[in-house]
């Protein structure tokens, strides 16, 4: 009798413990169906735990979440594993769709056996809402940022095989990666053998700033494109001299007109070379 009353006393105490923690504490045997629920079942959907019991795990569950949770189940049973964070979005008695993350562990008898999962449950809607946003807002920023990466970095085609780059601004370590591999794709892209960085719009240089404009430079010759700088400033062009930049590397020129016409005689001179490879090459063929 005191045993029967020891165990009546310890279900009404966890019942209690179950009412007042607010995730839903359920139970299944091997095939998933419930063989307990706490109350909580009632706020999240609708059911009393009497009606639950019996129900399968899945019959709460949006078609399209059936089949997942079904196989992870049959899954976590044949290894007995646990799992935790699972969400799947359920019905609740009016029809109206709540994402639960559910978190279980395998309940074995004494000789190991799976018996079927104990676990919880609680109704994660609202945060996965707001994460949803959140996510979105990141999306609408991010392309917002690209779009005035791709303004601050305009890089347009000036004549056949001709990129100009011009620059406005400050020139600090985070722009001059985006110029660069702005730069170095478009090349790539569009097969241009002449690049022009018209930096009229830069008013203040510092080593940095000199020595990633040599690096994009450099790069670009390794991509097989011919590069001049155009429009340094006096101001810029004394600062470059008194922090000591070397830029003896560096075809510059006054402004981009100047910059077109030079790049239009390199391109000449290029092709000009090229037709008298293939002219020698058929005067000796023949």
């Amino acid at each position: 009798m005191e045993g029967s009353n020891l165990h009546e006393s310890l279900e009404r105490r966890y019942e209690l413990i179950f009412k007042t923690i607010n995730e839903w504490v359920w139970e299944t045997d091997q095939r998933g169906n419930m063989i307990y629920t706490s109350p909580r079942c009632m706020d999240m959907l609708g059911y009393e735990p009497e009606e639950v019991v019996g129900m399968n795990a899945t019959d709460f569950l949006v078609e399209e979440d059936k089949e997942r949770a079904a196989k992870l189940l049959i899954e976590h049973g044949m290894n007995k594993t646990s799992f935790n964070t699972l969400r799947f979005t359920h019905l609740n008695r009016d029809g109206k769709e709540l994402i639960i993350e559910i978190n279980g562990s395998p309940n074995l008898d004494d000789g190991g056996n799976f018996l079927g999962f104990i676990g919880t449950g609680r109704d994660v809607t609202d945060m996965v809402k707001a994460e949803n946003e959140i996510r979105e807002k990141l999306e609408i920023i991010s392309s917002q940022q690209d779009a005035i990466r791709e303004l601050s970095t305009p890089i347009m085609e000036v004549w056949d095989d001709v990129l100009v780059l011009p620059i406005v601004g400050v020139v600090d370590t985070k722009r001059s990666m985006d110029i660069m591999n702005s730069l170095l794709d478009k090349i790539v892209e569009s097969q241009s053998r002449c690049v022009i960085l018209d930096v009229t719009g830069v008013e203040i240089v510092d080593t940095r700033t000199a020595d990633y404009l040599l690096k994009v430079v450099q790069a670009s010759r390794l991509l097989g494109a011919y590069c001049v700088l155009t429009g340094i400033n006096p101001a810029v062009a004394q600062t470059l001299v008194d922090i000591g930049a070397n830029l003896s590397a560096v075809k510059t020129l006054r402004n981009l007109k100047e910059g077109l016409v030079d790049c239009i005689a390199h391109l000449r001179g290029v092709r000009g070379r090229s037709l008298e490879g293939k002219h020698g090459q058929n005067y000796t063929n023949n």
